[in-house]
């Protein structure tokens, strides 16, 4: 656009739109390639339960109650994280098969409202960052997660795999609200609100106690931090005086942190774990965990994933960074009484803690699941560490900055944007560079390699006719297990196996665990694969 002296600068609030824009219509032709999904493996095992509740009565909340009894049961049976057992076990699929996408759509969904209210409460409501700029920031931060997520079965498994998507990328996303919900608890004033919200912290705090360990031990790194800063304010005496009413609601916030912490304990402390830990294999000492985790962060997330698409990306964000953290009240001028070095080392640690219980239970994180979730967190901390340093450049010892003509627009009350907010002319031309150079080299590299981007992929599974083809052999399947007449299933193999829908098949063997979990899901005296 044209400020009144006749440069051109690019207007947040344009950029913001147009990123939204392009990534809703990225984000499309993955939510339709959900549709295409498909039950596989542990959704027949998992399920199993709720589907004969809901087959034998036709009720909704019998199969609800039943999915609550395997939480319980696999507590003391097979494993301890209880909130993973139940949603895994409470599946749209287990109603029928058509409404198994619900699923993928559900997960997705999720995960853009966490991380949306997450950072929109951190950065727009805390920080008091601009809020077009916070809507580039969001996007962008949703594409590196999505779209640069590791090809093959990471997507898979984090999205259209139910079994896997609500064990990992649902309790993954989930969690995002409660450090989300207890800060706007803090900023809230008005009473009822503050109510409302306290008793979600509590809710989400037990919910994030029984996910997965991944992102139990993430989340309780983040909960125990905050409990410690809270404790160790109070022992300055930083509460008192004027700021007393803080220190009242920062304590009360420590309830719903160490309620998630207590969540963990009960998790670890289920008997179903030593149940599974007697066939698990490959398993490594606490330390050797810790360490190898701290390894792989470095080698895998950085040196091996991190490629030309998220540098780009991060380069592109960082004018917006600068722009919304010299109009911050909150950060402009800021002091900070710990290193820059030890934060971003506390970021760095909180992303390897991610895949630490991984290596100490099975001593890898081959598992697609695994290194999806590995990726997202990353990816995540990745941005907010990008601001962070903006905060301690820019922000530091400047006053936040003020309107004039050559900013087109007047200022708006603390926190907010102003009226017409524009990057400099500096920096709107690399903007505009780096998002050109991105479009072309994304161009340049889809051509060849189809699945470099998850949507790139989808697409090419949808306009190749993978995903119909997939579906229609699924549901010629699906007829010969709903056969009364047929006690004993014999499938055809799959045919056409799509990268991101396809997980697996029954075996040939009619002892193998995939075939018996299907046999017992369908009432059948045996399944086998006819390997045709």
């Amino acid at each position: 656009m044209n400020n009144p002296k006749g440069t051109r600068r690019l207007s947040l609030k344009a950029l913001s739109r147009l990123l939204t824009t392009a990534y809703l219509a990225v984000l499309a032709p993955m939510l339709i390639l959900s549709l295409y999904s498909y039950p596989a493996a542990d959704d027949f095992g998992m399920g199993r339960e709720a589907h004969l509740a809901f087959e034998a009565t036709g009720s909704f909340f019998a199969a609800l109650g039943k999915a609550f009894y395997m939480a319980y049961y696999y507590y003391f049976n097979w494993i301890g994280y209880y909130s993973s057992s139940f949603f895994a076990a409470a599946g749209p699929g287990v109603f029928s098969e058509r409404l198994y996408p619900l699923g993928a759509l559900f997960v997705i969904g999720l995960l853009h409202l966490g991380v949306w209210y997450l950072l929109k409460v951190i950065l727009k409501d805390l920080l008091k960052l601009d809020r077009y700029a916070v809507r580039c920031i969001t996007v962008v931060t949703l594409f590196l997660m999505i779209q640069c997520m590791p090809a093959g079965a990471p997507r898979q498994e984090a999205f259209y795999w139910y079994s896997g998507s609500s064990n990992y990328t649902l309790m993954f996303a989930i969690p995002l609200l409660l450090p989300a919900l207890m800060i706007s608890f803090y900023l809230e004033e008005r009473a009822a609100q503050r109510r409302v919200k306290y008793i979600l912290c509590l809710v989400l705090a037990a919910i994030s106690g029984g996910a997965n360990y991944m992102t139990a031990l993430s989340m309780a790194v983040v909960m125990g931090t905050f409990i410690l800063c809270v404790l160790l304010a109070g022992a300055l005496k930083a509460f008192e005086g004027e700021n007393a009413e803080t220190g009242a609601r920062l304590r009360m916030l420590c309830i719903p942190a160490v309620l998630m912490l207590l969540g963990l304990v009960v998790s670890c402390l289920a008997p179903g774990n030593r149940v599974r830990a007697q066939g698990e294999v490959g398993s490594m000492s606490a330390i050797k965990a810790v360490l190898i985790s701290l390894h792989y962060t470095l080698s895998v997330c950085v040196d091996e994933w991190t490629g030309w698409a998220v540098i780009l990306l991060l380069a592109a964000l960082w004018p917006v960074w600068v722009f919304a953290v010299r109009r911050s009240s909150v950060l402009c001028g800021r002091k900070y009484y710990i290193p820059a070095w030890i934060v971003l080392l506390f970021f760095y640690g909180l992303a390897s803690a991610n895949i630490t219980p991984a290596l100490f239970a099975q001593g890898n994180i081959d598992a697609g699941r695994i290194r999806g979730l590995f990726w997202m967190q990353y990816a995540l901390l990745l941005v907010l560490a990008e601001g962070y340093i903006a905060a301690r450049i820019m922000g530091k010892g400047q006053a936040p900055f003020e309107a004039d003509t050559g900013d087109a627009g007047d200022a708006k009350g603390a926190g907010d944007s102003f009226k017409d907010t524009c990057l400099s002319e500096g920096s709107s031309r690399a903007v505009a560079g780096i998002l050109a150079a991105f479009i072309i080299l994304s161009g340049l590299t889809i051509m060849p390699q189809t699945d470099y981007f998850t949507s790139a992929e989808a697409v090419r599974e949808l306009a190749s006719g993978e995903a119909k083809a997939f579906l229609e052999e699924s549901l010629e399947r699906e007829k010969i297990l709903k056969d009364d007449s047929a006690a004993d299933a014999v499938l055809p193999s799959y045919r056409t196996k799509p990268p991101l829908l396809f997980f697996g098949d029954v075996a040939q063997d009619p002892g193998d665990w995939v075939n018996y979990t299907v046999q017992r899901y369908y009432h059948k005296n045996s399944v086998v694969r006819n390997g045709e």
